[in-house]
């Protein structure tokens, strides 16, 4: 049971058919690669004139990066792999 479940959680899903909770943590991946990201539902940048676009995207936390609707937008992702629980007595 618990591999079908792993199974599951490890599998892409399309942009197009469904798109992950505001501020869940998942891999994406875009042109070819793939990035630890978090989703927003409500993403702002700067454009090229420095105004301000509202839109969808995926955020990388280290360096604030942001995939984003309509510019560079990922076609496929799925949640992040929990980290592992790593025992001090193991």
């Amino acid at each position: 049971m618990e591999n079908e479940l792993q199974k599951s959680e490890c599998q892409w899903i399309q942009v197009s058919e469904r798109l992950p909770k505001d501020g869940e943590l998942v891999l994406i991946s875009c042109a070819g690669y793939v990035f630890l990201t978090y989703y927003e539902e409500n993403a702002e940048y700067l454009d090229e004139d420095y105004n301000i676009v509202k839109c969808r995207g995926f955020r990388i936390d280290e360096n604030d990066y942001l995939f984003a609707e309509g510019v560079e937008f990922p076609t496929h992702w799925m949640p992040a792999p929990k980290p592992i629980n790593v025992n001090e007595n193991n």
